[in-house]
């Protein structure tokens, strides 16, 4: 009887560990879950802003990061490139250099500004909203469209995000090599990015996001935003960075 009731206990406790094992590996999904569809929100109303309203600076305001406030996190862009040099010769020599919040989301919807094409009157707004100003994306189109940007793209281990409904891709960023892809001159993405994620505990995520092309013979066009959780296990989102990669 002793030995039944200790065989019991044995399996009642593997059974508990297996579960037990079994809802830690569930609760990172669920939680993932929950945090995608608030990015996916901010992204979607970011675009949105930028895009379809044509608002570069109400689509920054109140949603950059005040984790990232640093000039070396401004967009390299910014800046007349032999000034930048002179600023930040290497990344070793980036030192922080803090600015307020209010200062960073200005110089950021200044950039972001500066990637809207005022040449050309607005468009009027799709019936669909973003939804129709974006297109599916996902690492087999890039490789049947742009085998580079592929490749490029293929160590990152991305997931489709739904942005506005449309397929896109998101990924964790941790260090510059996982957005070096972008080829972006700024340099607090590669002097300081490991470390002020790891020091501010943060959870950082890249999006992709295809936008429509006017013929299928154009090179994708995409655009990457760069979100910062601000330690808040993915509850809120807040905007670090945009690029606007080359591609074929």
């Amino acid at each position: 009887m002793r030995a039944a009731l200790r065989a019991a206990a044995a399996a009642a406790m593997i059974s508990s560990t297996v579960l037990s094992a079994a809802a830690l590996r569930q609760q990172p999904a669920a939680g993932r879950a929950a945090s995608d569809k608030i990015l996916s929100a901010e992204v979607a109303s970011f675009l949105e802003a930028w895009l379809i309203r044509r608002d570069p600076q109400g689509a920054v305001r109140a949603r950059s990061s005040t984790v990232f406030s640093d000039e070396r996190f401004l967009p390299a862009g910014l800046f007349d490139p032999a000034a930048y040099r002179r600023r930040f010769p290497t990344p070793r020599a980036a030192q922080p250099s803090r600015m307020s919040e209010a200062q960073f989301e200005s110089r950021l919807g200044d950039f972001v500004e500066s990637l809207t094409d005022r040449s050309e009157p607005a468009p009027k707004a799709p019936a669909g909203g973003l939804s129709e100003r974006l297109e599916p994306f996902s690492i087999q189109i890039a490789r049947d469209a742009d085998p580079q940007l592929a490749a490029r793209l293929a160590p990152l281990k991305t997931r489709t995000l739904a942005v506005a409904g449309v397929p896109s891709l998101a990924y964790a960023v941790r260090e510059w090599k996982d957005i070096a892809w972008t080829a972006s001159a700024t340099i607090g993405y590669r002097a300081a990015l490991r470390e002020e994620i790891d020091r501010n505990k943060i959870d950082m995520q890249a999006v992709v996001c295809r936008l429509k092309q006017e013929s299928p013979a154009d090179p994708l066009s995409i655009v990457v935003t760069l979100w910062s959780d601000e330690a808040t296990k993915g509850t809120s989102w807040k905007l670090v960075g945009v690029e606007v990669p080359a591609t074929r």
